[in-house]
């Protein structure tokens, strides 16, 4: 682990004015995200801590013309030793940047089931309840284009449809309160994970390495060592293009789930008329069926394409015989000359 240094609030001008900066604050502004109003989600590696020093500087340009203060919170997963230092270096970077800091601890150590997934959920609820705390609207996330690549590579392999090969959306609600809605923003997707190291030596601010982030035997970092290197060497600059496609793939996939849900009615729907999709474009059918799938409780993964294409084939051909087709978790898909529905097998 790498101690942060001592820094004060104002950042060398090199660091100032840095790309980082700029991109951050573009973003910011494209997605309407006011800081006042935010919670920075920041663990001390390098990626969150280049967010908490560009959004510094933001804040600092814009406190000549309003007060804003987006807190800055440190979630304490308790996993591992190191952690302790983490939150302490953070919240010193935090206090002289002029930032408010809070720490929050979970214990996903205890929760059932993957220990992944349950870290992840009560790290999403903890900053959920901290905006919550604070009246804000907004928790800002260091994910970025690295992230988006091994993302969408991923739910590629995997064979997930138009909608999850879209990679991760740089907004989604994130809880809803009596007050509104919070929402997870992910301003940093256009930028790389070695620009957002360079920015953070160029401030003269060191961070820490997270050990999980080198562990072998996780896909996402294999992707990350193995198979995004090979990438860039073909096509530099390959990272950052993607995530800026994913975002054309949101906007299709935004379109065709306004075309899903005209053909296909309500989530809850799980029965209907043959002739009415039979002459529709397979990937609508596709995405239709995959819908009430997860509404009757499938898990996403379970559900692929290798069921979903049959399926639909069997829909938009000719014949009248009905047909019941197998899914994973004892989902049967039944298609007949007049009608189609989706059902757990008896």
């Amino acid at each position: 682990m790498t101690p942060h240094s001592d820094t004060c609030s104002q950042l060398p001008l090199e660091a100032r004015r840095h790309r980082v900066v700029h991109e951050l604050d573009a973003a910011l502004n494209r997605l309407k995200i006011d800081l006042g109003q935010a919670v920075i989600a920041c663990s001390g590696g390098a990626d969150s801590t280049a967010l908490l020093l560009a959004a510094s500087v933001i804040v600092g340009r814009r406190k000549r013309s309003q007060a804003i203060e987006p807190l800055v919170v440190y979630v304490h997963h308790h996993l591992r030793p190191e952690a302790d230092q983490e939150a302490e270096a953070v919240e010193v970077l935090a206090t002289q940047l002029g930032m408010p800091f809070c720490c929050v601890n979970i214990a996903p150590g205890e929760a059932a089931g993957s220990l992944a997934a349950a870290a992840r959920d009560l790290r999403y609820q903890a900053l959920a309840d901290e905006a919550i705390g604070i009246d804000a609207s907004f928790v800002l996330t260091a994910h970025h284009a690295d992230d988006q690549f091994e993302t969408m590579l991923m739910s590629l392999a995997r064979g997930a449809g138009a909608s999850g090969i879209c990679g991760m959306p740089q907004r989604r609600p994130l809880v809803q309160t009596k007050g509104g809605t919070i929402e997870l923003i992910r301003p940093l997707l256009h930028l790389d994970h070695k620009s957002l190291c360079e920015f953070c030596q160029v401030a003269e601010i060191s961070w820490f390495e997270d050990a999980s982030n080198v562990d072998p035997t996780s896909p996402r970092i294999r992707v990350r060592r193995e198979v995004t290197p090979v990438f860039e060497s073909i096509w530099p600059g390959a990272v950052r293009r993607a995530s800026m496609t994913s975002e054309i793939l949101e906007e299709a996939a935004g379109a065709l789930e306004e075309k899903v849900a005209t053909l296909f009615g309500s989530p809850q729907m799980t029965r209907w008329d043959r002739k009415k999709l039979a002459n529709q474009p397979r990937v609508l059918i596709a995405m239709g069926l995959h819908r009430a799938a997860l509404y009757l409780g499938a898990a996403a993964d379970s559900i692929s394409q290798r069921h979903l294409i049959p399926s639909s084939d069997a829909i938009t051909d000719h014949q009248k015989r009905p047909r019941t087709f197998t899914w994973e978790g004892g989902l049967e898909l039944h298609v007949t000359a007049h009608e189609v529905w989706l059902s757990y097998a008896e």
